[in-house]
């Protein structure tokens, strides 16, 4: 497994967590009479659950400068490669 794969399941993983959160928010919201702690629950929710989304997004933005990089490398060594295959081509004495 190489760096970025392992990042990107961190980020799911912390995503997954967020998720949990926000649907035992949902159910604890759905099992209050109306005139119940809608505000509190929702406001809690919110608040244990947005930072694992938060960390996540921060992961993946770190995971794809990484893979960013490395596609333009690779762009620019097929480049040069190809490059050079004409450059022997167009002289077949080198």
């Amino acid at each position: 497994m190489n760096t970025n794969e392992g990042v990107h399941r961190i980020a799911i993983v912390l995503r997954a967590a967020g998720v949990v959160i926000t649907l035992l928010g949902v159910i604890g919201i759905a099992g209050q009479s109306p005139g119940g702690h809608l505000i509190p629950i929702l406001t809690m929710t919110a608040v244990l659950a947005a930072p694992f989304f938060v960390v996540a997004w921060i992961v993946e933005g770190f995971a794809s400068r990484q893979q960013k990089e490395l596609d333009a490398m690779l762009t620019e060594w097929r480049r040069c490669a190809e490059l050079g295959r004409r450059a022997l081509d167009s002289h077949p004495e080198a």
